[in-house]
């Protein structure tokens, strides 16, 4: 008579049990691979979060600002910190006044143009300088650009499509405010782009640039475009590359005018608009100014946040 160890190891000898060891077996090979499957799905999931993240944040990382030539004695002369932004930004204003004379002219325009920049751009300029009471003569500095200006210079702020085409003949209009552009076939792919985006000059705007100067076309056919001058002069579109822009989007529905574009296009030209690293992210605070914000607050919130519950959940837990 066999014992009753003797008949629990024979019962696994029968095909039956082998079976079942196999299934097991079976089973526990597939619950390893629903394992890995889990793990590399989250790993796939955390990686394409992490990669959106990284993506739209990216132009946050940098931003444009335009330089200036500012008389430090003057602002170190200034009675408190007040009055230094104050010169500050009206040498800011007179120099962008002197690049677009034609601005200057108007309340609206001095408005509009002076928007380039905001007043407390000019603030860290103003405290830097009058740290340093030494400091006189003429020092180049550099602004940040206006949120809304900086946000159409990163592709941001309205869908455009553009269009870079050969020389053509320029001459000014009769009237002496436009030019009228020239050559056979040469807005041909402009009206072609135009044309698949169901674009017409009298509902978006159709800007053309040459160097520094900016015209908004208002007729336009494949051989010849007409259009009135908001920044620089006819002679500079003669004879040279010329870069088309149509803003599939009305000035009305824009937070940027297409002077403004113009302006911020020719300051680039100059050489005087860069984009730059944009550190003041991780050392300023909240500002009613976009361009001047940060996440400083928000990152010592956060880091209080976690010490607070570190203290907490460490002791009870342990």
């Amino acid at each position: 008579m066999k014992s009753m160890s003797e008949q629990a190891l024979s019962s696994f000898g029968t095909d039956r049990a082998r079976k079942r060891l196999r299934r097991r077996r079976a089973a526990d090979r597939r619950f390893k691979w629903y394992g890995r499957a889990a793990i590399g799905f989250a790993l796939a999931a955390l990686a394409l979060l992490l990669a959106s993240i990284f993506s739209q944040a990216l132009s946050a990382a940098t931003y444009h600002v335009v330089s200036f030539r500012i008389d430090a004695g003057r602002v170190v002369a200034a009675e408190n910190t007040s009055g230094a932004l104050k010169e500050v930004y009206d040498q800011v204003r007179a120099d962008l006044f002197e690049a677009f004379p034609d601005a200057s002219g108007t309340p609206a325009g001095r408005q509009e143009v002076s928007a380039l920049v905001t007043r407390l751009a000019a603030l860290p300029i103003a405290e830097r300088l009058r740290a340093s009471p030494a400091r006189r003569g003429m020092e180049q500095v550099s602004l940040p650009l206006s949120d809304d200006v900086d946000l159409y210079l990163k592709g941001a702020a309205a869908r455009q499509v553009t269009i870079n085409f050969g020389p053509v003949a320029a001459e000014p209009t009769e009237d002496g405010q436009g030019v009228r552009l020239s050559g056979a076939g040469a807005f041909a792919r402009l009206i072609a782009a135009a044309s698949l985006e169901h674009a017409n000059v009298t509902d978006v705007s159709f800007l053309v640039t040459g160097g520094r100067s900016t015209v908004r076309l208002t007729r336009l056919s494949a051989d010849e475009a007409e259009g009135s001058l908001i920044a620089g002069t006819a002679s500079e579109f003669g004879n040279r590359a010329l870069c088309a822009r149509i803003i599939l989007a009305p000035q009305s529905e824009r937070t940027v005018s297409d002077r403004q574009i113009a302006w911020a296009l020719a300051l680039k030209a100059d050489g005087r608009v860069r984009r730059v690293p944009h550190w003041s992210l991780l050392t300023h605070t909240d500002s009613t100014q976009p361009e001047l914000a940060g996440a400083l607050a928000a990152i010592v919130g956060s880091f209080l946040t976690l010490l607070v519950t570190a203290s907490l959940a460490i002791p009870v837990g342990i």
